[in-house]
């Protein structure tokens, strides 16, 4: 059992909170007893060496980088040696490292601390770079792997875990202990507002005021110039929501006459404008290997609003959305087939009854309440030492999909 006043730091290659998973592993280490420490990365180079936020203090490692450029992964060694200093310089229980940008940090300060190393991957780095010139990918891959052998449990967030088995090899599938937090939201916005129902089914829905909501990261890999498209063949409109890193892609965007570009926005307002929206988009290029594992933070936040979503042929969303019938899977970059979802969702009937299954699978299991007790029990596991069943080569399967029976 986990005793109080046990230290524990919280490591991220980015904001600690760019996502609600950095909020909710705090949350779980707290109420398991831990004061925790955040140790993660100011990319932009505009934040103080150390910040408190609530009762969580929190370290940033200055070192400006451009976004998602190849300089930042030349910089890994640097935040490499930032977050071994940390570490070696004061005593933690437990090390939960979010990605495989600071965990290497974490395993090669853990001969002299002898920590616990809890290792959640939000994304399996060599899936996500399979576009990038060779030996990118491999050497990522290589590097994932030699690294996840000396962590003391592993956490998945994606919904399809063969391929995250064959990406870590046998020699991880079958040593260690692994479960399944998948990226939903942290607090039910949808019950908070109105007590629980979908009150904003329309009655009569019009291509004038149909719109699709394109939010995260917005990129062309993620059908950006598609639904650019579609926008003016259907004669709808788009809500841009979150950063453009692209300069041809942003002056795209500005140039559309039917798109909205609000930038960044606060979680709250990026929830009200996903509710005020018809349709969410979850189109991905399947040229990343990603694609089809992940469980985008979308995904689950449109369920819990009610509204279906439209994503990529074969990826993971797709499969939830044909399981539940909630949403439309299409061929990426076929607008056709975009063109009959349009028409389809257009159908008042059609389109309620895609709601109601939206909101009904969400609630039945897809609420945070189901993931948090995977994640509460991997982390007393790996801090007790307890013996989880050992895993079998076919990814896992024995203790993925606790709390999650329709994944099984």
């Amino acid at each position: 059992m986990v005793q109080a006043n046990r230290q524990a730091a919280l490591l991220r290659g980015t904001r600690w909170d760019a996502t609600q998973a950095g909020p909710r592993a705090i949350e779980c280490l707290e109420e398991l007893g831990y004061s925790v420490t955040v140790f993660c990365w100011d990319q932009k180079g505009d934040k103080p060496r150390i910040e408190i936020v609530g009762k969580t203090e929190i370290h940033w490692y200055r070192r400006p980088v451009p976004a998602g450029s190849f300089r930042k992964f030349l910089a890994w060694p640097f935040l490499w040696f930032w977050i071994f200093r940390q570490l070696v310089s004061r005593k933690f229980d437990i090390v939960y490292s979010m990605n495989l940008d600071p965990t290497v940090g974490a395993v090669l300060a853990k001969p002299f601390r002898r920590h616990k190393i809890a290792y959640d991957i939000r994304d399996p780095w060599g899936l996500c770079l399979t576009e990038k010139p060779f030996p990118i990918e491999m050497c990522v891959t290589i590097l994932d792997r030699f690294t996840s052998r000396f962590v003391d449990g592993i956490i998945l967030s994606q919904g399809i875990v063969d391929r995250c088995a064959e990406y870590f090899g046998k020699f991880v599938t079958k040593r260690k202990a692994v479960t399944q937090v998948l990226n939903v939201p942290q607090n039910d916005l949808l019950a908070e507002s109105q007590k629980g129902g979908i009150s904003h089914l329309p009655s009569k829905i019009n291509l004038q005021d149909f719109r699709i909501n394109f939010s995260g990261l917005i990129s062309s890999l993620r059908g950006a110039y598609t639904l650019i498209e579609l926008s003016e063949y259907c004669r709808l409109h788009i809500d841009v929501v979150g950063e453009i890193r692209n300069p041809e892609l942003a002056e795209a965007f500005s140039n559309a006459e039917r798109c909205t570009v609000y930038g960044r926005v606060p979680y709250g307002d990026a929830m009200k404008l996903m509710r005020n929206s018809t349709l969410v988009s979850l189109l991905y290029d399947p040229s990343l290997e990603i694609v089809f594992i992940a469980s985008a933070n979308k995904m689950f936040e449109s369920m819990m609003l009610g509204k279906p979503y439209v994503c990529t042929r074969g990826s993971f969303p797709a499969i939830i959305a044909e399981r539940f019938d909630l949403g439309w899977s299409v061929d990426y970059g076929d607008i056709d087939q975009l063109r009959r979802v349009i028409e389809e969702a257009s159908d008042p009937q059609r389109y309620s009854r895609k709601c109601e299954h939206a909101r009904n699978a969400y609630e039945k299991y897809f609420r945070w309440e189901s993931q948090k007790s995977n994640l509460m029990t991997m982390i007393r596991s790996i801090e007790d030492d307890l013996a989880i069943d050992s895993y079998s080569w076919q990814g896992w399967s024995n203790y993925i999909g606790i709390g999650n029976p329709v994944l099984r």
